[in-house]
């Protein structure tokens, strides 16, 4: 059949560049380009005739011609082979599993579990899928209660939060000389406060009722104009 001296021949379908305009051209076999309508109307365009072998011939239909492991699409002088969702192309003709979560990482906001044709996002330890819909159960949020967040900043003699929800602004303590640093334990729900006037650290036991306040450590003078966050992480730690 004059299928095999055309489309159907390895070296003839192995990807190459083309020169051809493909939305408007055909490229022919010796890589010259005629336009689209000249393929298969009966005309030989192509100095090699390419523009009109294969014309008539159904591969997806026949069970030699067509190889694709997935979908086989019909052309005027050949066929193209495309994937099932969950799968790509890697050559003309082969489908393999789309692992997404090593290609797009993104699709879950924690854990990612690769299946065939798919993936599953699963949540860490204390959290659980934030809805039902498709978007909602790639996304985890917090088990339990509704913990609001909140953002605490100072200016040199305060220290204040605001909430990141509902934008209430509250006075926790002040009092401060210069303040210069905030670093927060969340095992303990404290909140330690870098004086640099009196060269303290001072920690604040934060409750829902009031705020108690205790010296936790001096720091020496000699000291004060080279403590900065990370020093106040590396304090907290004694």
């Amino acid at each position: 059949m004059q299928i095999f001296d055309s489309d159907e021949k390895t070296e003839l379908c192995m990807n190459s560049t083309s020169n051809c305009n493909s939305s408007t051209q055909f490229e022919c076999r010796n890589k010259a380009c005629v336009t689209s309508e000249a393929i298969c109307n009966g005309i030989r365009e192509c100095s090699d005739n390419s523009d009109e072998s294969g014309c008539g011939v159904n591969e997806c239909a026949s069970p030699v011609l067509n190889r694709c492991s997935h979908i086989c699409r019909d052309t005027l002088t050949s066929f193209v082979c495309s994937c099932r969702t969950g799968y790509k192309l890697v050559d003309r003709y082969t489908c393999v599993d789309l692992n997404e979560c090593r290609e797009t990482p993104w699709v879950c906001s924690q854990l990612c579990e690769n299946r065939p044709g798919g993936y599953s996002c699963k949540c860490a330890q204390g959290y659980e899928k934030a809805g039902d819909s498709s978007q909602s159960s790639r996304l985890c949020k917090l088990s339990g209660p509704r913990i609001e967040a909140n953002l605490l900043f100072t200016n040199d003699y305060y220290l204040r939060n605001i909430s990141l929800e509902s934008n209430n602004y509250n006075l926790v303590k002040s009092g401060f000389h210069a303040a210069r640093g905030i670093a927060y334990d969340f095992n303990q729900s404290s909140v330690y406060v870098l004086d640099a006037e009196t060269s303290q650290l001072i920690r604040l036991q934060i409750n829902e009722s009031n705020v108690n306040s205790e010296v936790f450590l001096e720091i020496q003078k000699k000291f004060n104009q080279k403590i900065n966050y990370s020093n106040l992480l590396l304090f907290k730690r004694y």
